[in-house]
């Protein structure tokens, strides 16, 4: 079930404000689409680009030495379509739900409720502490996380009216297969294998959110269908 945001999820969230707004994308307009006439800003962009840049640097690459490499400039334009897109998508969840009366101020009772359990059961009811571990290790404030889970949250409820998140399973059958391609993967490189009852959960797990992001995308892809979207920049 996929009903309530995990800890995970909104930590990845968070990377869009924990690295500033450093790289300018030379000669890219202002504004890089409209969707339903709401801008997309090059400024929302940027900040995007910039989380992507930093995923690299954490996986090890020299951002210097990338922007010289022929091959990621080539790219480096299909990255900022991605990029773009799923802006695109973001303001069109958004739109739904706030036609749908989906607001910041209707989430407001389960935002209180998932940041004060995340405060008693990880942190033992420390909030100073919670706050402290958001400022040293993620570069926010307790009132920029809650606005990060409020988003999520709003974003979750339009979602689950649209997406019967209960019905979303995934059959043993399926579970099998991705097991045994693993395991004859592992076994290639002569690495230890587990068992197959200690990695289930979490081969069941990587499936239903695949199926999960397969529904999402249906979604967004009807909210498109009956929407303008003048994308105002290619790459």
């Amino acid at each position: 079930m996929f009903k309530k945001i995990s800890l995970f999820l909104i930590v990845a969230l968070l990377g869009v404000l924990v690295v500033a707004c450093s790289s300018s994308e030379e000669g890219l307009p202002a504004v890089l689409a409209t969707v339903n006439g709401e801008e997309i800003s090059k400024e929302d962009f940027e900040v995007e680009y910039d989380q992507y840049l930093v995923n690299l640097q954490q996986q090890g690459h020299d951002l210097e030495a990338l922007e010289e490499d022929p091959e990621f400039q080539e790219f480096k334009p299909q990255v900022q379509e991605q990029i773009l897109e799923q802006l695109i998508s973001v303001e069109l969840v958004n739109q739904g739900a706030k036609q749908q009366g989906i607001t910041k101020d209707s989430v407001e009772n389960e935002v209180d409720e998932f940041i004060n359990s995340t405060i008693d059961t990880d942190f033992a009811g420390d909030e100073e502490e919670f706050e402290n571990i958001l400022k040293e290790q993620l570069g926010v404030s307790l009132n920029e996380y809650r606005e990060l889970v409020t988003q999520e949250l709003v974003q979750e409820e339009f979602l689950e009216t649209k997406i019967d998140f209960d019905a979303i399973t995934v059959s043993d059958e399926k579970i099998q297969e991705v097991y045994d391609q693993q395991v004859e993967m592992m076994e290639a490189q002569g690495m230890d294998v587990p068992e197959f009852e200690e990695i289930k959960p979490m081969i069941e797990n990587q499936l239903m959110e695949e199926e999960l992001g397969l529904k999402v995308q249906e979604v967004i892809d009807d909210l498109k269908a009956d929407s303008d979207i003048d994308v105002k920049v290619e790459f």
